[in-house]
């Protein structure tokens, strides 16, 4: 009587192995001869179609693939599908996307008047040189954060306003 364990098959008994029949010997014997993997699967002999699929994951916002045979479960952690990765941040906008974004949000009157109340001299100067004239507004300017303070903008609204700003075209 023939046996298998994992890949391999022998006409005399293996340690661990399962007993087969010489059919199913004989099945496996041809499969391998073709190249085509073969394995123990549920206590019977199996034998794989060769054919591969690609399975994904994201690790650290970027798309991870392999390939693995068809009949194989998808390893933990990864999909059958492309997943999408989070877009990248944006951090640096044109100043006239950033107003017209701020104009469509309702919020160009208040940084106007937030700029206005400042009452030391130096830093209203200082404010108004980074909202009227800077050519891009960053996402990390001290002036934007206060503003933002200013207005109770949530750090997520903040990236709402720059991705909405980043998709203006003037």
């Amino acid at each position: 009587m023939p046996y298998m364990k994992n890949d391999t098959i022998s006409k005399s008994p293996i340690d661990g192995g399962i007993e087969i029949s010489d059919a199913q010997y004989q099945s496996v014997y041809e499969a391998m001869l073709e190249g085509k993997p073969v394995t123990v699967k549920n206590g019977d002999p199996f034998i794989y179609s060769g054919d591969k699929r690609t399975v994904y994951r994201i690790v650290d916002n970027t798309i991870e693939s392999q390939e693995i045979l068809s009949e194989d479960d998808t390893p933990e952690g990864w999909q059958d599908t492309e997943p999408t990765p989070e877009p990248e941040p944006i951090t640096q906008v044109s100043r006239a996307q950033g107003k017209a974004a701020l104009i469509s949000a309702g919020l160009w009157s208040g940084v106007v008047s937030f700029v206005n109340a400042i009452p030391d001299d130096t830093q209203r100067a200082l404010a108004e040189v980074a909202l009227y004239d800077t050519t891009n507004w960053q996402r990390n300017s001290p002036f934007l954060s206060s503003a933002a303070e200013a207005l109770d903008l949530t750090e997520q609204q903040l990236d709402d306003l720059f991705l909405a700003a980043s998709q203006i075209l003037l």
